[in-house]
């Protein structure tokens, strides 16, 4: 499991620098300070807001578990589900237990699985398959117990079987067999 995490994020640090426009999701620190900008920007109530603070508050809020606060996505009207940012370090074991849970299972049932527990980019979670050894051995054995023999026989194809039907044309007429 060490080999497949260390292998999974020098590729998501390899996709992250060829795609300068994909977002990257925030680390420990990026987390940290966008937990402080909403909770300043729900306190100054009166106050004026940067444009910064107005763009997280319109899309993410906090929840306090214990003693440390959580990033969540604003929830919609009639929504039950609580959408947890995943940090960047833990990604991998987020990923891994639900990859665990669904039976080394494909990408959509992971997507899935994931929509309504917390937000990881498609990107990352194609990434994360790629690099899982269990699936690419049940890929490779799909076709295991398929043996491809070729035809040595000299008589195959060299008879032919055909049956002769006769039709009536008219329906009330008598058919005459003369076989």
């Amino acid at each position: 499991m060490e080999n497949h995490k260390i292998l999974f994020y020098v590729k998501l640090d390899k996709f992250y620098l060829e795609n300068k426009g994909a977002k990257k999701p925030w680390n420990y620190e990026e987390m940290q300070e966008v937990t402080n900008d909403i909770l300043l920007a729900k306190q100054a109530i009166g106050k004026k807001r940067t444009r910064r603070q107005y763009h997280l508050l319109s899309l993410y809020d906090t929840i306090e578990i214990g003693n440390k606060h959580n990033i969540i996505k604003k929830k919609l009207e009639g929504e039950d589900n609580v959408i947890y940012v995943t940090p960047y370090e833990d990604l991998f074991e987020k990923l891994y237990s639900t990859h665990i849970a669904v039976g080394h299972g494909t990408r959509d049932k992971m997507i899935f699985s994931l929509k309504a527990k917390c937000q990881i980019p498609r990107p990352v979670i194609q990434i994360f398959l790629e690099c899982c050894q269990v699936c690419h051995k049940k890929k490779a054995n799909r076709h295991a117990n398929l043996v491809i023999k070729p035809i040595i026989s000299k008589e195959f194809c060299s008879r032919a079987q055909v049956d002769l039907i006769v039709y009536c044309a008219r329906r009330n007429t008598k058919c005459t067999n003369n076989m």
